[in-house]
């Protein structure tokens, strides 16, 4: 991971509603002003004068214990940073984003009211394994569990039965995203965390996911000169059997899916800034 020095002084708090509403207002001014990728990243990726250069990237997942900046994931649990949940939308608390991401999406947008009040109820009824500190005995099949767990979160939102609004929740997810990552990382460890990547494009591989990852991993690159193993997930990147060297596989605008949460966090990340 490539990092940058984290500020001298920066102090965060767990912000109140009306501190989040004053971050996003100032966020949305910012907007309106300047162009947040001359903050973000220089160029931007998708412009025809971007090298795409691979260090410039930090491709995240959550799904196995050694994979990149697990944190910034929505399936990340919370413990394993602050010990405690956080506080999202209404004060509610959440282990993970994911679930409160998936109790906004049913609870805002969903329109049977029987099954949005059972779905709420469940997906807040879910809670995570106790975590074993990494390393330590059983960790690894731990850290699977609750990974699990939160991808059963996402499937409690997917009931027909809830009748989603899909134009509606397509509109206003990257919004809903955005106020769910600034709830996340307005904890002191994880805002931390984020301002530290100052400079690098954040990507959410996630071969699952086109919407708010890539739908491409790096969790194991395909090795060009072998044959793919039967049923195996496309990677971003490439590794030359002979020399080793990473590469594109799928550079930046060649089949990747929207990034919403990498952008997300890229614009949380200039809020943060804006806040020191």
């Amino acid at each position: 991971m490539h990092f940058h020095h984290a500020p001298n002084s920066f102090v965060l708090a767990q912000c109140s509603s009306e501190a989040l509403i004053h971050i996003i207002d100032q966020y949305n001014n910012m907007l309106s002003a300047v162009n947040p990728w001359e903050v973000l990243c220089t160029p931007r990726p998708d412009s025809p004068d971007y090298a795409a250069k691979i260090e410039d990237f930090i491709f995240f997942c959550s799904e196995y214990p050694s994979a990149e900046s697990p944190e910034f994931s929505n399936w990340f649990n919370n413990y394993y940073v602050a010990g405690k949940k956080y506080k999202g939308v209404g004060g509610l608390e959440f282990w993970c984003a994911e679930q409160e991401l998936m109790y906004r999406k049913v609870s805002e947008f969903c329109a049977n009211e029987e099954w949005k009040k059972k779905q709420m109820a469940e997906i807040m009824a879910i809670e995570p394994e106790p975590v074993i500190p990494v390393g330590e005995e059983s960790w690894e099949q731990v850290w699977s569990a609750n990974h699990d767990k939160a991808g059963y979160i996402k499937h409690l939102a997917r009931k027909g039965e809830l009748e989603l609004d899909d134009a509606l929740w397509v509109k206003e997810r990257q919004r809903v995203m955005f106020e769910i990552v600034l709830n996340k990382f307005s904890q002191l460890e994880l805002a931390a965390m984020l301002l530290q990547t100052r400079g690098l494009i954040l990507v959410e591989a996630a071969w699952y996911d086109r919407n708010f990852g890539i739908g491409l991993q790096t969790g194991e690159f395909v090795v060009k000169g072998k044959p793919n193993k039967p049923g195996k997930v496309d990677s971003v990147l490439v590794r030359d059997a002979k020399t080793s060297v990473v590469n594109w596989n799928h550079p930046p605008g060649s089949n990747w899916g929207l990034n919403i949460l990498g952008e997300a966090l890229m614009q949380v990340r200039v809020a943060l800034a804006v806040q020191q």
